[in-house]
């Protein structure tokens, strides 16, 4: 029986009741009692599914509807205060993915990543995505893990990466790709 067909059932609410007069026939107070009765309806509710062999899986999971959006950046931002006016590593970790992600969508894959191989493709690469962004952004992307960036010039990363979508800038590597 589904939690929801136990809640309307009337022994479980006769067994509360039972237990709250029980405990009044003791002399319990009355907001003691009332407990009593509330755990009683509980247990009422959750014994009977644990010995029923069922598996009691998470619901799924809501997908994002706002995925890729400024919403997803403005949260991002919201997360990345760290200490003495630096991000987290893992903040300028999650950076990079939503950069690299959008990136790509405007036509600048990073095939090398930011810090790649500094193959003629993978430069030619960096340097367009670098001209989108403007180099203060760039420099929160491509900074070397040990050097983390300040709030400020994340925030201006993040408004560059607002901005991309905006403007599909002209690749100047179109003709090494052929």
């Amino acid at each position: 029986m589904s939690v929801g067909r136990r809640l309307l059932d009337w022994r479980l609410w006769l067994a509360a009741a039972a237990a709250v007069a029980i405990a009044r026939v003791l002399a319990v107070p009355v907001p003691d009692a009332l407990v009593i009765g509330a755990a009683v309806a509980v247990a009422g509710l959750v014994l009977p599914d644990l010995g029923s062999g069922r598996d009691m899986d998470w619901p799924a999971p809501v997908a994002n509807p706002h995925h890729g959006r400024r919403v997803e950046v403005s949260r991002l931002t919201w997360s990345l205060a760290g200490r003495d006016g630096r991000v987290s590593e893992p903040g300028v970790r999650r950076i990079r993915e939503i950069a690299t992600a959008r990136l790509a969508r405007v036509g600048l894959p990073l095939s090398a990543g930011f810090e790649g191989p500094a193959d003629a493709r993978g430069e030619a690469e960096r340097r367009a995505a670098r001209a989108a962004l403007g180099p203060r952004a760039w420099s929160v992307l491509a900074a070397p893990s040990s050097r983390l960036p300040s709030v400020a010039d994340v925030a201006e990363c993040v408004h560059a990466l607002e901005q991309i979508l905006d403007h599909r800038p002209a690749r100047e590597d179109a003709d090494d790709r052929t």
